[in-house]
């Protein structure tokens, strides 16, 4: 009865806050440019595959809950810590939100892979060996739907080995127990800072993909003239 840009059109009117994810059989540059310009988070191409699906739905999602807070999700970012040692968790815990950051903790893996779908989450530091998978099994995880997600990995049986697969699964640093509180907020204010102008420029670079499309598309105007 009409196309997917009006509904979207009528929904943004009513609710501007919904993430939008486009699916189409027929694309274009002027399809993507129009979609864009509605504030789409995502557009996908027929045939679809379903992991693809999944993944703009969480990154959509987590980038909703994101932009809700805005300035604030960026100067002040909410932790998650995953350790399967209980004075660990209590320890960091403590000194992390005495220094002033959000946070909150788990023992495994899996419970970190469900809070990070259910919560927003902009660091995670986690323990390389944990009972049901390794901290770089959950790092990888996690960053191939959230991909903004900031890592540090902590060991108490440090090796090179071990090391440079923290590094091979994204994460930001790698750190050996005992934990220096101060140490630990000192690394994770370096990362967070270079991680929070990755996340802005990721942002202008949005605003310009948009621009190069409505110059692509003037561009193919002028040539038919």
């Amino acid at each position: 009865d009409t196309d997917g840009v009006n509904v979207a059109k009528i929904i943004r009117d009513r609710d501007p806050k919904i993430a939008i994810i486009f699916i189409t059989a027929y694309s274009s540059i002027e399809t993507a440019l129009t979609v864009m310009k509605l504030g789409a988070f995502d557009f996908l191409e027929k045939p679809l595959k379903r992991d693809d699906i999944l993944s703009a739905l969480k990154r959509s999602l987590l980038t909703k809950k994101f932009l809700e807070k805005g300035k604030e999700a960026l100067d002040r970012p909410n932790i998650l810590v995953v350790d399967d040692e209980h004075v660990v968790r209590l320890g960091l815990e403590e000194s992390l939100r005495s220094a002033g950051y959000s946070c909150k903790s788990c023992s495994s893996g899996y419970e970190a892979i469900r809070k990070v779908e259910d919560e927003l989450f902009n660091i995670i530091i986690v323990d390389l060996k944990l009972e049901d998978m390794d901290g770089t099994e959950v790092v990888r995880k996690i960053r191939e739907h959230f991909p903004e997600m900031m890592a540090i990995i902590i060991t108490g049986v440090p090796s090179i080995d071990s090391a440079v697969a923290a590094m091979k699964s994204s994460a930001f640093d790698y750190l050996t127990k005992p934990l220096d509180p101060e140490d630990v907020i000192s690394r994770i204010k370096l990362g967070w800072e270079k991680h929070r102008h990755a996340i802005l420029l990721k942002q202008l670079l949005r605003s310009l993909q948009v621009t190069n499309l409505e110059l692509e598309k003037a561009n193919q105007k002028l040539n038919t003239l």
